[in-house]
């Protein structure tokens, strides 16, 4: 059996997986707020809902029957025509904070976008929860 610093090959990668699922989320910034994803794992939900009040855009991705949460969606953020920001989802949940003003929010799982528009008012949340069939 492979041994690493003394314990199994199998336990000590065990430690470095669990080790790596409780890493905080990475906070990404973009020109006008920042933003973060995840929401997989107990670990990264309970981080993520330690961060909410901190952005003012919430968005939750899941199918409409199961309420399986779906991950990778591409998000697209644009105001006046110009698109503010652009990524994929790293989990089903993603906050986002914004300036206040009005977005066209499009967000797309397995190639079927949803689009809705959100005005962001100041010291107020919006909360999306987007489903697919």
């Amino acid at each position: 059996m492979w041994r690493w610093g003394g314990l199994p090959l199998a336990a000590a990668l065990a430690c470095m997986a669990a080790a790596a699922l409780a890493l905080p989320l990475e906070i990404q910034t973009f020109p006008s707020g920042r933003y973060v994803s995840g929401g997989v794992g107990s670990d990264e939900q309970a981080q993520m809902e330690r961060l909410r009040d901190e952005f003012n855009l919430r968005i939750l991705t899941a199918r409409r029957k199961s309420g399986e949460f779906l991950a990778d969606a591409r998000v697209t953020i644009m105001q006046r025509g110009r698109t503010v920001l652009e990524t994929v989802m790293t989990g089903p949940l993603m906050l986002v904070e914004l300036p206040p003003g009005s977005y066209a929010v499009r967000v797309e799982v397995e190639g079927k976008p949803i689009d809705q528009t959100v005005v962001i008012e100041p010291r107020d949340g919006r909360e999306l929860y987007l489903y697919w069939d």
